[in-house]
């Protein structure tokens, strides 16, 4: 028989599973505003970028030094987009907005790798998405 504790205590595990970033952790990113570049810290191989007010784009930009990567992002708790654009390179290439289960991830040129994100045409307060580093 499944208890009220038993519950709790599994809501309590899966949350903290899930928000494994605080406050002040330097891979949560926030109060990115408009035309900001957003530089990854090479620490960073998941985190959360929080764009307040979103406008126009914003550059998401990582470079790791003598390493192949994939840089994905990925639906956060609110994604609110436009456009994702590969900008690797200083050649521009349209990507797929992320989806649940479907992150857009491009593979690093040069040992950089360069999302443009576009805001949506509304104005919300906050959108929000994730980025994942693989080697």
């Amino acid at each position: 028989m499944f208890s009220l504790t038993a519950g709790l205590f599994l809501c309590l595990a899966v949350s903290v599973g899930v928000s494994a970033l605080e406050y002040g952790d330097p891979c949560w990113i926030t109060n990115v505003g408009q035309d900001a570049v957003i530089n990854i810290p090479n620490s960073c191989k998941v985190g959360q970028i929080d764009w307040h007010y979103p406008r126009d784009s914003v550059l998401v930009r990582l470079s790791l030094p003598n390493t192949s990567f994939s840089l994905c992002l990925e639906e956060g708790w609110s994604t609110n987009i436009q456009g994702v654009v590969e900008v690797t390179a200083g050649v521009e290439n349209a990507q797929p907005l992320p989806r649940e289960g479907h992150p857009t991830c491009i593979k690093s040129v040069h040992n950089e790798a360069v999302f443009r994100v576009v805001a949506s045409d509304t104005l919300y307060y906050m959108t929000s998405f994730n980025f994942r580093v693989t080697e």
